[in-house]
């Protein structure tokens, strides 16, 4: 028999004890664990970020399935995780809305982040229709642009980026579902 078969079966034979050994191991130096774990994350942090969206990617519904399993288990931490990501992506957050809705009401189209950012910049980051700036806006309310449909989701108008002009709140909210 070679050194690896025999590696292989003492190893089979031992598993149990090798697991509770490595679980007492850590318990009694997690803190020094943790702190290596750190270090190594700060130094290779692409390089982990890299592996982290390679697996989630093979591995999508599991991901999800966990995070929806943490969910459930923490419903403050995270109601609290989906706030601060909110606030930080707003943008994103809104053109995800938009599809949505389009999505459940079986409206046809939808647009990315980056349509929408460049129809802002076709609209000079402007109102389409007072020519507030949204530079001015963010200013004066903390609300930037909004997202409004040309013809209007109720009048039969698409969710694609062709029918979606920036309008600031007041305007948009003046104009609700009218064609212009």
């Amino acid at each position: 028999m070679t050194s690896k078969l025999k590696a292989k079966e003492w190893y089979l034979k031992n598993h149990e004890r090798i697991l509770e050994k490595s679980k007492e191991h850590y318990r009694k130096n997690r803190l020094a664990i943790l702190e290596i774990r750190k270090k190594y994350y700060q130094k290779n942090r692409e390089k982990q970020r890299d592996r982290t969206r390679r697996w989630r990617e093979k591995n999508r519904e599991k991901d999800r399935k966990s995070a929806r399993e943490w969910g459930k288990k923490h419903p403050e931490q995270r109601k609290e995780t989906s706030k601060r990501w909110r606030e930080k992506n707003r943008e994103k957050y809104n053109v995800f809305q938009r599809n949505n809705y389009a999505k459940r009401k079986k409206v046809e189209g939808s647009f990315t982040i980056e349509e929408w950012e460049q129809k802002k910049k076709k609209f000079n980051y402007k109102c389409a229709i007072c020519k507030i700036s949204e530079e001015e806006l963010l200013n004066k309310t903390g609300i930037g642009l909004t997202i409004d449909h040309i013809i209007p989701i109720t009048k039969k108008g698409t969710n694609y980026i062709s029918n979606i002009q920036p309008l600031c709140f007041k305007c948009n909210r003046k104009k609700s579902n009218k064609l212009l």
